[in-house]
C-alpha cells in the first residue's frame, strides 16, 4: 500500500492509500516452485519464515498472513 501513487485500488476506510500489489503476486511465491502440490516440501522450507521488502511490509505482513491462515497453513 502506498500513499503517493496516482493509481491502484483504494484501501477501504483509508482514501489516502492505494493497494498496488495483486493477491496472485503473493501466491506465485508458492505456486511457481510447486509447493502447492507438495505440502511436505512447503513445511520443510517455509515454517514461520516470511520475507518482506520495505515497500510492501504492511501488505505482506497483514494480508499474506491472513491468506495463509485462510488456507489452513497452521505452521505460521
Amino acid at each position: 500500500m502506498r500513499s503517493n501513487l496516482p493509481w491502484g485500488i483504494e484501501v477501504p476506510n483509508d482514501p489516502e492509500h492505494v493497494m498496488y500489489v495483486w493477491f496472485e503476486a503473493l501466491t506465485n511465491y508458492i505456486r511457481t516452485i510447486g509447493f502447492e502440490n507438495d505440502l511436505s516440501r512447503f513445511n520443510k522450507w517455509w515454517p514461520g519464515i516470511q520475507l518482506c521488502g520495505p515497500d510492501n511490509l504492511r501488505f505482506q505482513g497483514a494480508i499474506w498472513y491472513i491468506e495463509m491462515n485462510k488456507y489452513d497453513y497452521n505452521e505460521l
